[in-house]
């Protein structure tokens, strides 16, 4: 993605860094397009360079918002190490366009640290990670093992980032920039998706497929809990039940949307397309509650979680 389009809240940075943006968003460059490619030499360049707003500038968040954004930094270190270790198992467009989404990462936090007036320097380390889930995954033996895993840490991160978009009503500047980096958070789960299934040649199946290997490029239903279920299923499943004051977190195979059942009340514009479960619930991600995506995000800490990570 360019910079200019990840720093959604460009208004807010000082001059100096808005100025010097003109120059360094050529660095990074748009994922779709097999000839287009981040060149590995211009990335540390980049990632020093990023513009930072000081502690001082730092937004005026709620306490749900500050726990919402908090949760979401620290998803994007759990993905950002992930591509870190297993970038190396690909070359060529493969391995440019996940060094890109590195990249991505990388500015994500940078903008979100600034935003909760945290220091710039690393709130995990890539040693406070287990990516194999207590030795239930084996994400770098090969590819397909780590884009399975990319690809579910992806989708929980839009799931996340949803509800923190919720906590932001009121704070329009803050909400912007979440939203920016919302939207290209989703844009990676599809190509992380497109290219597990072997691009976009290759069509993706109702509900996942078979283990969840041919996963369309967009959420279906409950993807047959993920590629890993023992692991995987809760980041599609359903989230915390409607209380007095919180609304309810359905599945993604969720098929009503403001109480209204889209399988009855949706008229299909053409005798080609039928208005079946799956299209019904693909048309809609569902947001899910801080709780059960740490719960879930708990399963990736290292042993005694010694950066005390999603509590």
């Amino acid at each position: 993605m360019k910079l200019v389009q990840l720093f959604a809240g460009l208004a807010r940075l000082d001059a100096g860094a808005a100025a010097q943006l003109g120059s360094r968003r050529q660095l990074v460059r748009y994922l779709g397009g097999a000839g287009r490619a981040v060149a590995g030499a211009a990335l540390p360049g980049l990632l020093s360079g990023l513009p930072r707003r000081a502690a001082a500038q730092a937004a005026t968040l709620s306490g749900p918002a500050t726990d919402a954004l908090t949760l979401v930094v620290q998803l994007g270190y759990l993905q950002l190490y992930l591509y870190q270790q297993g970038v190396a198992l690909f070359a060529g467009n493969d391995q440019a366009a996940l060094l890109a989404i590195m990249a991505d990462e990388q500015a994500h936090l940078t903008t979100l640290q600034a935003d909760l007036g945290l220091a710039t320097t690393a709130v995990a380390q890539a040693t406070s990670f287990d990516y194999t889930a207590v030795g239930q995954l084996t994400p770098f033996a090969d590819a397909p093992s780590f884009l399975a895993l990319a690809q579910v840490l992806e989708d929980l991160s839009v799931r996340a980032y949803k509800t923190a978009l919720a906590t932001l009503i009121g704070n329009q500047a803050e909400q912007r920039t979440v939203l920016g980096i919302h939207t290209v958070q989703a844009r990676h789960a599809s190509h992380i998706r497109t290219m597990r299934r072997g691009g976009v040649g290759v069509a993706g199946a109702d509900g996942g497929g078979p283990a969840d290997s041919l996963p369309k490029s967009w959420v279906s239903e409950q993807e047959g809990g993920g590629p890993v279920p023992a692991v995987t299923a809760a980041i599609y499943g359903p989230g915390a039940q409607a209380t007095a004051t919180t609304p309810a977190y359905p599945a993604e195979d969720n098929t009503t949307q403001a109480q209204l059942d889209l399988l009855v009340n949706t008229v299909a514009l053409s005798d080609k397309l039928q208005i079946t479960k799956y299209v019904a619930s693909e048309a809609f991600d569902e947001p899910l509650d801080g709780k059960s995506v740490k719960a879930i995000a708990l399963q990736f800490v290292a042993q005694g979680n010694p950066a005390k990570l999603f509590l």
